[in-house]
């Protein structure tokens, strides 16, 4: 990273193993924030064996771990454990970062693994019996069955742990926010200008995806936008022909190598996952903060993109999900010293990042 600072990346607990919920004492959910959690408690007591100070511990994350920082702004356990956090494409109020009804969810997991039980603690114990392989199977198969694999859906989320002693969150993040019971901490987060490229890149030229979603739109929609759980069943169709009818058009049939098809699925995608509930997040913790909260909005298109991976070619689709991180961070896909542009770039991430991380106020 070439700054004064000290990396300390963590694993946590992923998928059914991570945010699995059966609403009560038996699994309580949110595993995986609470390994975070113990690792941070970890970094604290011994950072300082590393050169580090544990008494300026700066949180960093992007995508889920974007929502993560955020939601350890909201959890109580997290309270004292570091001064400052960035969340980087990801906050705690995005579509995929809360599960209203994670009891649905396991107990269609449950299912498919044929561990269908009359109380919640025989199907966890019928659970637990399985192999690692059996679980992670049925959850694909619960994709298969959703979405036909054409578009990423996350069954496990964080929830609120209502009833259960030592919970991270009881309540929903946005009922949290609103009560303005948050740690006052600087904040900084933000997109990227083509967030929902992540998802478009992968079926923009796949005449077999595009045809799929096409005929199966109204159902598909809820998934694809994240409201399956928060809007009712009822609502469902509506809001799926309306949203059709503002980004592509109501007799638009979505076509590979198509402009409207691929910039009318980016835009829904960007707007309506990605960029709403972004500024949402800000202002509310804005509301509640007594120290600075910071949004900010990249569209440095570098001379490499993530969406090259995701769909075979070099079309250039923006900025998409990534694209800002994977320029700072070393990895196998995009290479900053392409050009002195990129280069430029770079050195302004990092000094965006080391400010922040630094003194709380990002210098731009």
């Amino acid at each position: 990273m070439d700054r004064d600072v000290i990396l300390v990346t963590m694993n946590y607990r992923l998928g059914v193993f991570d945010f699995m919920s059966t609403e009560d004492e038996v699994v309580s959910g949110n595993m995986g924030l609470k390994d975070q959690n113990l690792a941070l408690k970890w970094v604290a007591e011994n950072i300082q064996h590393f050169g580090g100070d544990p008494k300026n511990i700066s949180l960093l994350g992007v995508s889920a771990g974007g929502s993560s920082v955020h939601y350890h702004y909201l959890s109580k356990m997290s309270k004292g454990l570091f001064v400052n956090g960035m969340s980087f494409s990801g906050t705690a109020l995005w579509p995929w970062a809360y599960d209203p009804q994670p009891l649905v969810t396991a107990k269609r997991l449950a299912s498919i693994a044929r561990c269908t039980a009359e109380s919640n603690l025989e199907m966890v114990e019928c659970l637990r019996r399985k192999p690692e392989r059996a679980l992670t199977n049925a959850t694909s198969e619960m994709l298969r069955q959703t979405t036909s694999r054409y578009f990423y859906y996350p069954f496990f989320m964080p929830v609120a742990e209502r009833n259960v002693e030592d919970c991270f969150v009881n309540r929903p993040p946005e009922k949290i926010l609103k009560s303005g019971d948050v740690y006052n901490a600087p904040w900084v987060t933000g997109i990227v200008s083509e967030e929902g490229g992540s998802t478009v890149s992968g079926l923009a030229f796949n005449q077999e995806a595009l045809s799929f979603i096409d005929e199966n739109w109204e159902t598909l929609t809820p998934y694809m936008l994240m409201y399956n759980k928060t809007q009712p069943l009822n609502r469902h169709s509506d809001i799926a022909l309306t949203v059709r009818s503002r980004y592509i058009g109501e007799n638009h049939k979505l076509k590979s190598n198509d402009s409207i098809t691929l910039w009318g699925l980016l835009d829904m995608k960007t707007h309506e996952s990605f960029s709403i509930v972004t500024e949402k997040s800000a202002r509310l913790q804005a509301a509640a903060n007594k120290h600075p909260v910071y949004a900010y909005y990249y569209s440095y298109r570098a001379a490499q993109s993530h969406s090259e991976l995701l769909s075979k070619t070099k079309f250039d689709f923006g900025v998409i999900h990534l694209d800002d991180i994977l320029l700072i961070l070393e990895n196998d896909y995009v290479d900053p010293s392409t050009t002195s542009n990129d280069k430029q770039m770079l050195d302004k991430m990092l000094d965006f990042w080391y400010s922040t991380i630094t003194t709380g106020n990002p210098d731009l």
